[in-house]
């Protein structure tokens, strides 16, 4: 199967708070008001935890579907541990980003234990976004200037 391309578009929209255009939706990500934001919407982290809990439940939904499993429901919690002062400039030998990841499944569904840990086993091995937050995937930074008309 040929490689789909993904894309996205922010833009700053009052100091923390940014605009994102995913496809047809806005999104907006901010900084709680705690830290200077305006607490217009969650902030990036946030959105990254939010875009795993949804790839897994995603995936468990195709999952099921080519199993013949009745999925009656599923839910995620996920919680991460981030040391904030690489972001905020400040002096430390943690990684910014999450130190650590965790996710908690409920899944219903006429399956034993065993069966429901296999399930989620294979869920995980599918899901793009657990891919990528447990791989190096390359990450290309580059400045694009633009010329005044």
């Amino acid at each position: 199967m040929a490689l789909k391309k993904f894309s996205v578009e922010g833009k700053i929209v009052d100091r923390f708070q940014v605009e994102v255009e995913a496809g047809e939706h806005s999104i907006t990500i901010d900084q709680p008001r705690a830290v200077g934001g305006n607490g217009a919407g969650p902030c990036p982290v946030e959105y990254v935890l939010a875009g795993f809990a949804a790839c897994i439940l995603n995936v468990m939904y195709v999952v099921a579907q080519e199993r013949c499993v009745e999925l009656r429901g599923a839910s995620v919690r996920l919680e991460g541990d981030l040391n904030p002062a690489k972001f905020m400039g400040k002096p430390t030998e943690d990684r910014p980003g999450f130190q650590e990841i965790r996710l908690v499944a409920n899944i219903d569904a006429d399956m034993t234990l065993a069966e429901k840990e296999d399930f989620l086993a294979a869920v995980e091995a599918r899901c793009p976004v657990s891919d990528n937050l447990a791989s190096t995937t390359p990450v290309s930074v580059v400045l694009e200037e633009k010329v005044a008309a």
